[in-house]
């Protein structure tokens, strides 16, 4: 698999809708390889999710490090239910994701993001979600999940949705950017 160019805001495809895959697609082997490609570069730039326009692709996929998710967490923080584990390079892939449910109840806490790199702000999003979506083996899940997982979750379908966490902001906890340690930017 090969690591992407992670693409920085203001590129443009990071403000467009994406487009969903058709379900005959996943099994094909250069949209794994792909999906492959993106959890390696995720893993490289040291982040907790990557959607595919960060990327370059306009796919409706995003991936979610296994790192903030844990058996021992799995009923208290995430609330996760109905979740068939998945070894793609240690990432929950989500295939077409919508939201389809938001709880009432609403946590601020700091984000930030690969496309956006030094710029962190505390967003105000559901505490929990219900997310439906295809896995890598086609097959329709649909997932409860809260905590940090939540987050992660909505962050990535925001990407999706054209949408940035800075259009989401509440308050900036940093004011200038780092430049990337990142190699591969575009």
């Amino acid at each position: 698999m090969a690591i992407l160019p992670i693409y920085l805001d203001p590129q443009k495809i990071l403000r467009e809708m994406t487009e969903d895959i058709d379900t005959k697609e996943i099994t094909d082997k250069n949209l794994q390889d792909f999906i492959l490609s993106m959890a390696e570069t995720m893993t490289n730039a040291q982040g907790i999710g990557l959607a595919a326009p960060q990327v370059g692709s306009k796919r409706r996929i995003c991936i979610i490090s296994y790192g903030i998710y844990s058996k021992e967490t799995e009923k208290k923080e995430f609330n996760i239910t109905n979740y068939k584990p998945q070894n793609t390079q240690n990432s929950i892939v989500l295939i077409n994701p919508y939201i389809i449910k938001k709880s009432l109840r609403k946590i601020v806490l700091e984000e930030g993001c690969l496309s956006i790199p030094g710029i962190y702000g505390t967003v105000k999003r559901p505490r929990e979600i219900k997310v439906k979506y295809i896995d890598i083996d086609g097959q329709e899940v649909v997932l409860t999940a809260g905590g940090w997982l939540s987050r992660v979750i909505q962050h990535e379908v925001d990407h999706l949705n054209g949408v940035l966490f800075t259009d989401k902001v509440i308050k900036y906890t940093s004011d200038k950017p780092a430049i990337p340690e990142y190699p591969y930017v575009k």
